[in-house]
């Protein structure tokens, strides 16, 4: 598409004058809320010269598109999507298009909204009805978008987006958007932002595994008994190395898989639960399934990490320090990313469909999330113990590992 030139040199000189166009994505409460900063103003008067716009059009469009440019953070991998919003008032709806290059477009339906009398307010209530919206969402290896539709009745738009994420994908999400017209009738300022709950989960505790009750020991070991490894199957093959076989041959599989992908080893840390469980797999697979309750029944005992972090978990030493300095490792052996303890599943689904983890580590409500397209290259397994010796408990954590 041809660009259009703004044409109001006023207006250009004081867009001019304003801080660049940019996004700032961020994290907040321990890893519990993530969201987006976005300061659109070029955008939506670029926006608006596309397809000269009136102002209400122009309010239309632009928090439609200062929404999708919102979702571009939420996206997998190489994804594209289009968001179609039908309604039966007077404006009829929008379609937008975004994709994870940070590219977005869109039109009304109704370039020229009637209006019967001048407006008292900024409430697009009246223009926009009820109807319905969908996203469709296609990723590079897709050979068909997959669309959710829910109904839509608010009359603002970034409420009936935020009711979208809460419907189709369960996740309480905000959108907020604002767009500043002077009393000429320019966009001068434009901008919106997000904000997403992650799941109860989800989170990280800064005093790390410290527990505040015996429930919760309780609901972390009943946790350990949901989540999964998986192996990525043609590495087994490049590598000749079984990682099911033994801790050992686990170890090396990954030190082997560091020539083929980024990050050999993954799991999201910014899940505290995923943390408690993956150590807690770790002390299974080193000590056997008395290890693994001796440290639930510590975890009950004591409140703070440092208070059972060096107390003996079998005959043999076995303690949780070792497992904690495991991880402090691998990050320097390039074995697990560096930023794998702020990392959330959708960073997990990223790097495997990039083809750029060997093993990953996650549970199975989350698991089954993934696209088959991805998992289908992994194949699950127990997790490999030290030796034969070693009493395997039933419940223990499969791995996925790349074949």
């Amino acid at each position: 598409m041809k660009k259009i030139e703004i044409a109001d040199k006023e207006l250009v000189e004081k867009i001019n004058a304003l801080p660049k166009d940019e996004m700032a994505v961020f994290v907040m409460a321990d890893g519990r809320i993530r969201g987006a900063l976005f300061h659109g103003t070029r955008f939506v008067n670029q926006m608006r010269a596309q397809h000269n716009l009136g102002i209400l059009e122009s309010l239309v469009l632009g928090q439609a598109s200062l929404c999708a440019a919102l979702m571009i953070p939420l996206m997998k991998g190489q994804e594209h999507l289009c968001w179609k919003y039908d309604v039966d008032g007077p404006a009829a709806g929008f379609s937008v298009e975004a994709d994870s290059t940070g590219y977005v477009r869109g039109f009304l339906y109704n370039e020229h909204i009637p209006v019967d009398k001048p407006l008292e307010n900024w409430d697009l209530k009246p223009f926009l009805g009820t109807g319905s919206m969908s996203v469709s969402r296609i990723h590079k290896e897709d050979s068909a978008p997959h669309i959710s539709t829910v109904e839509v009745n608010s009359g603002n738009i970034a409420e009936d987006l935020a009711w979208y994420y809460k419907q189709s994908e369960q996740i309480s999400t905000a959108f907020n958007t604002g767009i500043q017209f002077d009393r000429h009738g320019r966009i001068i300022g434009a901008g919106g932002m997000f904000l997403q709950v992650m799941p109860e989960t989800g989170g990280k505790n800064n005093s790390g595994a410290s527990k505040s009750s015996s429930s919760d020991a309780e609901a972390d070991g009943q946790f350990l008994a949901r989540v999964e490894m998986a192996f990525k199957t043609d590495l087994i093959e490049k590598t000749q190395i079984n990682p099911q076989e033994s801790f050992q041959s686990f170890t090396d599989f990954l030190q082997e898989s560091k020539q083929y992908v980024f990050s050999p080893f993954f799991t999201y840390g910014s899940d505290e639960r995923m943390l408690l469980a993956l150590t807690g797999s770790f002390v299974e697979a080193l000590g056997g399934l008395e290890s693994y309750k001796n440290l639930i029944e510590l975890m009950k005992t004591y409140e703070n990490l440092d208070d059972f972090c060096d107390i003996g978990l079998n005959e043999n030493g076995l303690c949780y320090a070792d497992v904690l300095n495991m991880l402090k490792i691998w990050p320097k052996e390039e074995i697990i990313h560096p930023q794998w303890t702020i990392a959330n599943r959708i960073d997990l689904e990223v790097f495997a469909s990039e083809n750029q983890v060997a093993c990953f580590y996650t549970n199975l409500s989350e698991h089954r999330k993934i696209k088959y397209e991805i998992v289908s290259k992994f194949s699950a397994a127990k997790m490999p113990v030290v030796n034969e010796d070693i009493p395997h408990c039933l419940i223990a954590p499969s791995v996925n590992c790349v074949l």
